[in-house]
């Protein structure tokens, strides 16, 4: 389980606190108890932070807040050294109160994993259908498909971020790209939209389908992992090379042949990591000319996973390339031309700033590899370059859960579903595209185009769901947001 080695280092942790306290204090209660003060402020570094840096109405810096714990921990560690109350009730309370903790965190831990599987085993009959087998005779392209998340359409970025795109998308045209300008994002959400993209298909979720948590993402997430765009390539003989992100569902692939993983923390990691003290101290040691400290994972991600796709181009074997980036998706670290910003600049950024810094430097990675794949391969390849979803409008960033996309304005909509789609199909007539196409027509278009295969188009429509608690209930507005982008 992906919680098991912070478990394993925070109770490793525990155990050197209490080794160097007692060494100071000689006596098992106290030692424990001050060694139970020191890891509980570490580890929740970030809370406490939090609440007195907004009591103090903002502006509480790091070096400030943790000198003055440190002299609280020298004033109460003098206090007890010097007192002759054993604490022995006081540290068997805090003993018995942490174990409850534990147990409780522990269970939590447990149940997920169950219903996680018991989820997965909902979805039997719709990930082990039976996968198409396509004869091909001649030699096979390679196939590129590319997800920058929440990349938005040309309307959005000119109205909600007054940015001028055209650029980019004549260059994409002068390269050979269909560019589907009025296409929309089959689905709110990444691993809703996805996961149909992967599979070709509509969700269709029906009766013991839906879990009963019906806020739990994990049927999308096998959906990704399951698909059958991948399966029906491997039975072909491509070989499939992942690019995953830190978001779990597209972190790794089960099938693939290479996950290429370029960051070191998980999400889980990541969470830990930005509550505890490692944060701060992060901040201190890196560069800050050019790291934003734990998110210094993301700057250092996103150049790699280009690199690696840069390499890819001159692959001769027949391959499917996955590939996930969260661009121009916040943390916005990166300026227009791929600097990773510092954290005083982060401040003072806003977030149409950072959106549109992170999408100028997508389009910047963007060119240069589609211009090094033009140079590089023989056989040109097929390149998919999509978003799975546009931005979150302002509304929804301030109350996540609580927000209620049933009562969404229409300028809400079209914000999140408008959406960047791209194809490059060599020696295939571009008529075979339109403007409206969407993402779950992507890979029916490309088999019938290359392989032969059958599959007849389904009618390009638009999906969203009530709330954070009802992802399952899906409501079409595809009539809404195609009314709005006229």
């Amino acid at each position: 389980m992906e919680a098991m080695p912070l478990f394993l280092c925070a109770f490793f942790y525990t155990g050197i606190v209490f080794f160097v306290i007692d060494k100071f204090y000689l006596n098992l209660f106290k030692s424990a108890l001050m060694s139970a003060i020191f890891v509980f402020f570490s580890i929740y570094w970030q809370v406490y932070f939090n609440f007195f840096d907004e009591i103090i109405g903002g502006g509480l810096s790091f070096p400030l807040f943790t000198s003055l714990f440190f002299l609280f921990f020298s004033f109460v560690s003098y206090v007890i050294f010097q007192s002759k109350f054993s604490f022995e009730i006081a540290v068997n309370f805090s003993a018995t109160a942490f174990g409850i903790a534990f147990f409780i965190s522990l269970s939590n831990i447990v149940f997920y994993e169950i219903e996680r599987k018991s989820s997965e085993s909902l979805l039997q009959n719709i990930t082990n259908e039976e996968p198409v087998k396509l004869d091909f005779i001649g030699k096979k392209r390679n196939i590129f498909y590319i997800i920058l998340d929440r990349y938005a359409d040309q309307e959005t970025l000119s109205i909600e971020y007054n940015y001028d795109n055209s650029g980019f998308i004549e260059f994409l045209r002068g390269e050979g790209f269909f560019v589907a300008e009025k296409s929309k994002a089959n689905y709110l959400k990444t691993a809703q939209s996805l996961s149909s993209s992967l599979n070709m298909v509509y969700h269709s979720f029906t009766g013991t389908q839906i879990p009963a948590d019906k806020s739990d993402w994990t049927p999308f997430f096998q959906l990704i992992k399951e698909n059958r765009v991948v399966s029906i390539l491997k039975q072909m003989g491509y070989k499939y090379i992942h690019l995953g992100s830190w978001w779990p569902a597209t972190a790794e692939h089960p099938m693939a042949d290479e996950n290429y993983r370029s960051n070191f923390f998980s999400q889980f990691e990541l969470r830990f990591l930005h509550r505890s003290i490692l944060k701060p101290l992060l901040q201190l040691f890196h560069n800050r000319e050019s790291r934003q400290s734990v998110d210094s994972d993301q700057c250092l991600r996103v150049p790699r996973k280009f690199a690696r796709l840069r390499e890819l181009a001159k692959n001769s074997e027949p391959t499917f390339v996955f590939a996930h980036f969260l661009l121009p998706h916040d943390p916005f670290v990166f300026d227009e031309t791929g600097r990773c910003r510092n954290t005083e600049e982060l401040k003072t950024l806003s977030v149409e700033q950072g959106y549109v810094s992170q999408l100028r430097y997508a389009n910047k990675m963007v060119k240069e590899l589609v211009s090094e794949i033009s140079l590089k391969s023989g056989l040109k390849p097929i390149i998919i370059l999509q978003s799975d979803e546009g931005p979150f409008p302002t509304r929804y960033r301030l109350n996540e859960l609580k927000f209620q996309w049933d009562e969404a304005l229409d300028q809400e909509l079209r914000k999140k579903m408008g959406i960047l789609n791209a194809y490059y199909f060599p020696e295939v007539n571009s008529e075979i595209f339109y403007d409206n196409i969407t993402p779950v027509n992507s890979f029916r278009v490309l088999f019938d185009s290359y392989f032969d295969a059958d599959f007849p188009l389904l009618p390009d429509e638009n999906y969203a769901f009530p709330n954070a608690n009802n992802i399952y209930d899906f409501f079409e507005i595809t009539e809404t947001v195609r009314r709005v982008h006229q």
